[in-house]
C-alpha cells in the first residue's frame, strides 16, 4: 500500500492492520454514533416536555396562591370593626378591632406573621404583634401602593422583621370609609416558607432528580427544590449598588457567579418563557436542562431544572459497552497483524490475494461469508503448504501461518456472530422503545379526546347556565310596563357565566329593584347569582317586603348553601324599594349615584358632588353620591348580618335618575393597565345624564367600551339605570 503524494509506503504488517480495523471498527463506530445521536434527541425532547409542563404548573399555582391572597386581604379590608378603627383609632373600638385581627390571623396561624393597621399618616395603630403599634410604615412599598392606586398589593420579599433569618411577603389593601376615601391600609406579613413549600413539592415532578428554583427579577434564588441554602445566591451578576440593596432586603444575599451563560441572562432579564441547556453553579460541571416560566402578578419567574446526564444517562451506558466492544476488537486485530507481518514472506502474496478478495466480496460482514470466502480457502491453501510436495521448498511453516489465520478468521467469525447479537439486542432495545412511544402517543390521543369530550360537556354546562341568567334577567316589556319609572339595564358576563345579579321586580303599586356582584365569576358565582334571584322572587311572593327581615332571611339562605356547596363565595347586595318617588335603600354594594338634572345642590344627601357648568357658567345639575358601607354587610360571609342591616330614605323627583352599577365597571381596565374609575362614570353621567335612561346607558358604556378597547374584560359589566318620569 502506497501513498506517493505523501513519499508512505507501508508494509505488509501495517496493511493487515489497517484491513482487518476497517472491517471490524469502522461499521461499528457507524453504528453506535447513528443510534447515539437518535436516541439522544429523543430523550432530549421528552425532557424539555416535562420540564416546560411542570414549570408552566408551578408559575401558575404560585400565581393562583397570589391572587387568593390578595383577594382575602381586599375582602377583610372592608369589615367594619377595621374601618372603624382605622378611622377613630379609640381605646372603646380597640378590644372589638384587635379580636378581628387576631381572628384573621389564626385562619393561617402557621404562615400569617402579623396583621397590621396602618393610617393614612402612615403610623400603625394596631398590629398583631404589638411592638410594632405606633411606628411608622409610610415609606414601605406595600403602603404607599395600597393607598396611591386604591387596589391590593403584593410587596417584594424581604426578611422578617421580627425574625430576621425568614423572609416574608406582604399583601396590602386600602382601606374605606363610609365616603368611599381611603383612609389606611390592612397590611398581611406571610412567611415566605410558603413559597419554599410550593416550590420544594415540585421535586422530583419533571423526573429524576429534577427541582424547582423561584428566581426574582434580579435572578436571585428566592427559594431551591433541591437545597435550601442555595436560597438568596444570585445566579446572575449584580452591580455593587444593586447587590448593597438586595442585601437590606433579603434575611442574607450569598456571592454572585463569577461567569453565567449569555444567554441565560438575556432570557431572564426578558421574562421569555423558553427551556435552555445551560450550567448551573449548584450542578457543578454537570450541563442541565432548565425551563423557564415568569409569573403574571409579580416579576418572579420559576426555573424548573433537570441534569443534562440524568435523562441521558441510558444512551451513556449502551455506548460505553459499545466503545469497550470495539477498542477489544481493535487491540485482537493488531496483536494478530504484527504477529503474521514477522513471520510471513514471499508466498503471503497469495495470502494477500485472498484476504483482498475476501475484503472485496459482497460478504457484509456477516459470519456466514467469513466461512465461505476466508475460512475454507486458507485451509485449503493451509493443507496445500503442508503437503510432502511443498514441504522441501521451505513452506511448511507458511502452512503453520496460515493455519494461524485461519484460527484468526474463526475468531472474527465469533466477534461477528456477537456483534449481530448485539446490534440484535440493540434493534429489540429500538423497536421496544419505539413502541413505547407509539404507546405513549396513543395514551396522550386518548386523554386528548377525553379532554375535548370534557370540555364539550362542560361547556354545555356552562351555556344552560349562562342561558338560564339570561332568561331570568328582567325583559324590556316587564320593564316598560312599570308606570311611574322607566328603567333600562344591560349585564355583560366576563366568563360564560357570570357572577353580578340585578332584578327589577314590581309587587302591588311597588317596585323592588336590586343588584349585586358575587365573588370571582364562573359557574359557582353563578349559581350564587341563580339562588340570590329566586330567594329575592320567593321571598316577595311570601309577602316579606321589610328591607332589614328581607336582607336577613336571604342571608341565611344563601350562607346555608353557600357551605353546603363547599366554597367561600359571597356577595355584595343593595335593595331598593320604590313607592310613589319615595325610595328605601338597604344593603351594602357599590356606591348609587343620585342624578338630579337641571337642580342646583341641595339638601338631604350623605355627599354631594360639584355643579355641573353649562358653556355659559351656569350649573344646571346635581349629582349626589350614596356611600352603602354603613348599610349591611357582605351575604353569605356570616350567618347573622342583622347588626350591621340599616336602610335610608331619598325622594325623587321627575327627571331625576339613579345609577346602580357592579366594580367592573369602575375597575375596567384600559390597554395601559389604568381603570376605568368613578370620577370618569360621574362625569359621563353629568355630561349626558339629560335625555332617557337608555341613551344615558349606551352613552356609559360606549364610554367604558372605548376605555377597555381590546383588552378582555377582567370582571362582569353590569349596569342598572332608573328614571322618575
Amino acid at each position: 500500500m502506497q501513498f506517493p503524494c505523501i513519499g508512505l509506503v507501508l508494509d505488509l504488517r501495517t496493511r493487515l492492520i489497517v484491513t482487518f480495523l476497517g472491517i471490524t471498527v469502522i461499521p461499528l463506530g457507524a453504528l453506535v454514533t447513528v443510534n447515539h445521536l437518535t436516541v439522544s434527541q429523543i430523550l432530549t425532547d421528552n425532557a424539555r416536555r416535562s420540564l416546560a409542563s411542570s414549570a408552566r404548573a408551578t408559575a401558575h399555582q404560585l400565581d393562583r396562591f397570589l391572587n387568593e391572597s390578595l383577594d382575602t386581604v381586599r375582602v377583610e379590608a372592608i369589615l367594619p370593626e377595621i374601618v372603624r378603627y382605622v378611622e377613630t383609632p379609640s381605646p372603646e373600638y380597640y378590644p372589638t378591632a384587635m379580636q378581628t385581627l387576631l381572628s384573621l390571623a389564626r385562619r393561617d396561624s402557621i404562615n400569617v406573621l402579623s396583621y397590621g393597621l396602618i393610617q393614612g399618616s402612615g403610623e400603625n395603630v394596631l398590629d398583631t404583634y404589638t411592638p410594632f403599634i405606633g411606628r411608622q410604615e409610610g415609606e414601605r412599598e406595600a403602603i404607599l401602593q395600597a393607598i396611591v392606586t386604591g387596589l391590593p398589593y403584593v410587596d417584594a420579599l424581604r426578611k422578617a422583621e421580627r425574625r430576621e433569618r425568614l423572609g416574608e411577603v406582604t399583601f396590602s389593601a386600602p382601606v374605606r370609609n363610609a365616603k368611599g376615601k381611603v383612609i389606611g391600609v390592612l397590611r398581611v406579613a406571610y412567611n415566605a416558607t410558603v413559597l419554599a413549600q410550593i416550590i420544594q413539592q415540585q421535586t422530583g415532578n419533571a423526573g429524576e432528580e429534577s427541582f424547582a428554583v423561584l428566581l426574582d427579577g434580579d435572578g436571585v434564588r428566592l427559594a431551591h427544590g433541591r437545597d435550601a441554602e442555595w436560597a438568596y445566591i444570585p445566579l446572575l451578576p449584580l452591580t455593587e449598588l444593586r447587590r448593597s440593596q438586595l442585601a437590606q432586603q433579603y434575611p442574607r444575599l450569598g456571592d454572585p457567579p463569577v461567569s453565567v451563560d449569555p444567554l441565560l441572562q438575556e432570557v431572564i432579564a426578558q421574562r421569555q418563557s423558553i427551556t435552555l441547556t445551560t450550567h448551573l453553579p449548584e450542578l457543578g460541571s454537570q450541563r442541565a436542562l432548565v425551563s423557564l416560566e415568569p409569573l403574571q402578578n409579580t416579576s418572579w419567574i420559576v426555573m424548573v431544572v433537570q441534569p443534562e446526564g440524568v435523562f441521558l444517562a441510558p444512551i451513556h451506558q449502551q455506548t460505553q459497552r459499545y466503545l469497550a466492544l470495539g477498542l477489544g476488537l481493535a487491540g485482537g486485530v493488531v496483536g494478530v497483524g504484527i504477529w503474521a507481518g514477522q513471520v510471513l514472506a514471499k508466498p503471503v502474496v497469495t495470502l494477500t490475494h485472498l484476504l483482498k478478495q475476501f475484503h472485496r466480496g459482497s460478504h457484509q460482514g456477516s459470519a456466514v461469508a467469513v466461512q465461505e470466502q476466508l475460512i475454507q480457502p486458507l485451509e485449503g491453501y493451509a493443507k496445500q503448504l503442508q503437503s510432502p510436495a511443498q514441504a522441501w521448498q521451505g513452506f511448511a511453516e507458511l502452512g503453520i501461518l496460515t493455519q494461524a489465520f485461519v484460527r484468526l478468521a474463526y475468531e472474527l467469525q465469533g466477534s461477528l456472530t456477537e456483534l449481530t447479537l448485539v446490534n440484535s439486542e440493540l434493534e429489540e432495545r429500538v423497536m421496544a422503545r419505539t413502541a413505547a412511544l407509539h404507546q405513549a402517543n396513543a395514551e396522550i390521543a386518548s386523554l386528548n379526546q377525553r379532554l375535548r369530550a370534557e370540555n364539550r360537556r362542560l361547556s354545555t354546562e356552562l351555556e344552560v347556565t349562562r342561558r338560564l341568567q339570561q332568561m331570568i334577567l328582567p325583559r324590556q316589556e316587564e320593564l316598560s310596563g312599570i308606570p311611574d319609572l322607566e328603567i333600562a339595564g344591560y349585564m355583560e358576563p366576563a366568563t360564560e357565566v357570570g357572577g353580578d345579579y340585578y332584578d327589577v321586580l314590581p309587587y302591588g303599586d311597588r317596585v323592588r329593584i336590586g343588584i349585586g356582584d358575587v365573588t370571582g365569576h364562573g359557574l359557582e358565582s353563578g349559581m350564587v347569582m341563580l339562588m340570590v334571584q329566586m330567594a329575592v322572587r320567593t321571598l316577595l311572593s311570601q309577602g316579606e317586603t321589610d328591607l332589614r327581615r328581607f336582607l336577613q332571611v336571604l342571608n341565611g339562605a344563601v350562607y346555608a348553601n353557600v357551605h353546603r356547596m363547599h366554597t367561600d363565595k359571597n356577595l355584595t347586595l343593595t335593595l331598593l324599594d320604590y313607592h310613589r318617588g319615595r325610595v328605601l335603600v338597604a344593603g351594602q354594594h357599590e356606591e348609587v349615584l343620585w342624578w338630579r338634572p337641571g337642580r342646583h345642590p341641595g339638601h338631604n344627601s350623605q355627599e354631594q358632588g360639584p355643579d355641573v357648568p353649562d358653556p355659559s357658567g351656569h350649573c344646571f345639575g346635581e349629582l349626589r353620591r350614596i356611600d352603602t358601607l354603613d348599610l349591611g354587610f357582605p351575604v353569605g360571609l356570616e350567618p347573622d348580618i342583622s347588626p350591621w342591616i340599616n336602610q335610608m330614605e331619598i325622594h325623587l323627583d321627575p327627571g331625576d335618575m339613579l345609577i346602580l352599577y357592579t366594580d367592573g365597571i369602575i375597575e375596567a381596565r384600559g390597554e395601559n393597565k389604568k381603570l376605568y374609575g368613578l370620577e370618569r362614570l360621574c362625569h359621563v353621567i353629568t355630561t349626558h345624564g339629560y335625555g332617557s335612561a337608555a341613551d344615558l346607558l349606551a352613552a356609559i358604556m360606549a364610554d367604558v367600551r372605548d376605555h377597555i378597547g381590546n383588552q378582555p374584560i377582567d370582571d362582569d359589566l353590569t349596569l342598572l339605570i332608573v328614571r322618575q318620569r
